[in-house]
């Protein structure tokens, strides 16, 4: 689930952020329902805040109208491992998600 947010999507806003559409993440992660996902994101931004050391930090947000949003940097970062990977695992193969 989490390698779903290497995938490219529109950033916007200012400061950017980038959003994705959790039935999209959903689907990519192969997730039977939206509330595994969210708790997902959930843990995820639970061990954010314990790493930073601040209850109040975010990995990513969401909205009432069904998005996730985080940082272009964030989003990079994470493409660059999903790449990394792969290139350990199988060298010469980009995944498509990191290609685009």
């Amino acid at each position: 689930m989490f390698f779903g947010l290497a995938h490219p999507e529109i950033s916007f806003g200012d400061p950017p952020v980038v959003t994705f559409r959790l039935l999209d993440l959903q689907r990519r992660a192969g997730m039977e329902n939206i509330a595994k996902l969210l708790e997902c994101l959930d843990l995820i931004n639970r061990s954010f805040a314990e790493i930073c050391g601040d209850p109040a930090a975010r990995f990513c947000d969401f909205d009432a109208a069904g998005h996730c949003s985080l940082l272009p940097a964030t989003q990079c970062s994470i493409a660059a491992l999903w790449k990394a990977i792969i290139a350990a695992e199988r060298p010469g193969v980009l995944p498509i998600a990191a290609a685009e």
